[in-house]
């Protein structure tokens, strides 16, 4: 009886922030939320209205995720990456 093989996580989730100075109202966070989530349904996105950032968990390259908030309407600059 052989071992059971080793599960492996090629694509270690990474948490990024980024700033997205138009972003105002719920609207706009539904509209972000919606379009990273169309990407992948299991990125996490939480916006921050105050100080106008989103943060996202999610095995992907910053400019993918920069695209996608793109797609809905609103320019974004990478501010950190954990």
């Amino acid at each position: 009886m052989s071992a059971p093989s080793p599960t492996f996580n090629l694509h270690k989730d990474q948490t990024m922030k980024f700033s997205v100075p138009d972003m105002r109202c719920s609207h706009c966070v539904a509209a972000i939320t919606k379009a990273v989530k169309a990407m992948d349904t299991t990125a996490v996105v939480s916006c921050d209205l105050e100080n106008r950032t989103v943060t996202i968990d999610y095995p992907s390259s910053p400019d993918l995720l920069k695209a996608s908030i793109l797609t809905a309407g609103y320019k974004s600059d990478l501010i950190e990456t954990v």
